[in-house]
């Protein structure tokens, strides 16, 4: 696992879209052998999203960053949320992508017109 860990690390460092994308993943979970890091999940994300502004997992994990307030964001945006889980939807199987960019559409509009919206009305 150390070994594979180590080339993943290699491949995200020589600019792999794919690579650094896992690693936003499995740092912002702590999975596959790589500890919780927030900032490093960030940071493979936003390079991942620079090098393929359409990488879904990149933009899934940005658009949470916006959704909810993280502490390296010192304020999220309703509009980068709407904007990152926009391209997540684009091949969404199982509807938690469509639910999120939703979710994110009326905190957009509650923040644009204030408590004055409600079902489109």
């Amino acid at each position: 696992q150390e070994k594979a860990k180590e080339l993943l690390l290699k491949a995200a460092n020589l600019g792999f879209i794919s690579a650094n994308s896992s690693l936003a993943g499995y740092y912002f979970f702590g999975a596959n052998g790589f500890e919780m890091n927030i900032e490093e999940a960030y940071i493979r994300a936003s390079v991942a999203f620079a090098l393929h502004n359409t990488n879904e997992e990149a933009a899934r994990i940005l658009g949470s960053f916006h959704f909810e307030k993280h502490q390296i964001l010192a304020e999220p945006s309703s509009y980068l949320a709407c904007y990152y889980t926009n391209i997540w939807t684009k091949d969404d199987r199982d509807g938690m992508a469509s639910f999120f960019y939703s979710n994110s559409l009326l905190r957009l509009a509650e923040h644009l017109h204030g408590a004055n919206t409600g079902n489109g009305f």
